[in-house]
């Protein structure tokens, strides 16, 4: 670990404590299942409890049950607890085998204190079963303290922390249209990925539904389920743009111009839609056009035509190419292969593929120099 890393991370409680005293409340769930909710300082839970490595022994078998810690993720969250106004409501859930137990404040009452205790050797009586990554980040942040919330159980039972580790982890993740098209109304700071994804999300809402844009109603999206063109795949031919096409003028350091780009991707996906009118529009199982390889291809093409000054002969150009075209019917004729129309996938060699033979045609014309 890098001196100046140390030197900014504050110090937490003192490593010497041995006991701590939490609020807490108590629910049985089932016969001699308890259940334990309180709120910690983040930083302190290390003092007393571990995180159980995956890894195997000498004879093979299973020992522990968490993944090594993800740098960038943690860094990400790190990023937004050091924000002005973070909050975390989500609980990070921990067991305890030993050194732990529950002071109820009257008899049979369900509140009272958790006794949190190191024994002589200074044994940690926890472990963390969820929330290693965010523990992490409040680990390294810049902030003196943040709480959290916190449930916990009592187990000696390793097996029973491998059960409740995979329960928690196995719920259906959100899908990730649905936090993409939620991402552009959110105002305050995002981890870095999503805060990259922001832009891409805010400009295909907006072709989605602006009456004007060629995609109007056409992209699939949470709001818009009957659309036929996958709103990632929008996305990421826009993210592509902004890192190295025609979009990247408008990424200006103070702010995105985003009336800028949606007049660039209008211009030019209106004059794809005029010269290809019979392949736009259609389910992509019968057009290629409205699929990740159409997509992206064109969107490749979009970024070409902006490289070498043509956006302005863009009809020209695509109605000169747009008889090598298969999108619909037919075969690619792509290095003495004949490809059927709907043979190629959105996967990264088929894209690549395609708009590889796209741009070979573009400059093969006669006007492009």
């Amino acid at each position: 670990m890098s001196k100046s890393r140390l030197a900014r991370r504050p110090v937490a409680k003192s490593e010497q404590q041995t006991v701590w005293h939490y609020p807490a409340l108590q629910i049985e769930q089932s016969p001699g299942k308890r259940v334990y909710c309180f709120s910690v300082n983040g930083k302190d839970v290390h003092l007393y409890a571990n995180i159980s490595r995956i890894g195997q022994d000498d004879v093979g078998r299973i020992t522990g049950y968490q993944r090594p810690e993800i740098q960038k993720h943690i860094q990400d969250i790190r990023d937004y607890i050091d924000s002005d106004s973070p909050m975390i409501p989500n609980a990070v859930v921990l067991s305890f085998d030993k050194g732990v137990k529950f002071i109820p404040a009257e008899k049979g009452s369900e509140h009272g204190i958790l006794e949190i205790k190191l024994n002589k050797n200074r044994t940690k009586p926890g472990f963390i079963v969820d929330g290693q990554q965010r523990l992490g980040a409040i680990r390294d942040s810049n902030r003196g303290s943040f709480k959290v919330f916190a449930t916990a159980f009592m187990t000696t039972d390793i097996d029973e922390q491998r059960e409740q580790f995979v329960l928690v982890n196995n719920v259906k993740p959100l899908p990730k249209s649905l936090i993409y098209e939620l991402i552009p109304s959110i105002s305050g700071k995002l981890p870095t990925n999503l805060q990259q994804k922001k832009v891409s999300a805010h400009l295909t809402m907006c072709l989605d539904g602006d009456p004007e844009s060629p995609f109007f109603k056409l992209v699939k999206r949470p709001t818009n389920p009957t659309g036929i063109i996958k709103d990632t795949i929008i996305q990421k031919m826009i993210e592509t743009s902004i890192k190295d096409g025609a979009l990247r003028c408008c990424a200006n350091i103070e702010q995105f111009d985003f009336e800028g780009a949606l007049n660039i991707l209008n211009k030019y996906w209106t004059t794809v839609k005029t010269v290809f009118p019979d392949a736009w529009a259609l389910p992509p199982k019968n057009s290629r056009l409205s699929h990740g390889v159409g997509i992206s291809s064109l969107g490749s093409i979009m970024d070409l035509l902006h490289q070498i000054q043509q956006e302005d002969n863009a009809r020209e150009i695509l109605q000169s190419i747009s008889i090598y075209c298969a999108w619909t019917e037919g075969y690619w004729e792509i290095n003495g292969e004949r490809i059927a129309f709907n043979t190629p996938q959105n996967i990264s060699r088929d894209i690549r593929m395609i708009s590889q033979y796209l741009q070979g045609l573009v400059y093969s014309q006669k006007f492009i120099s």
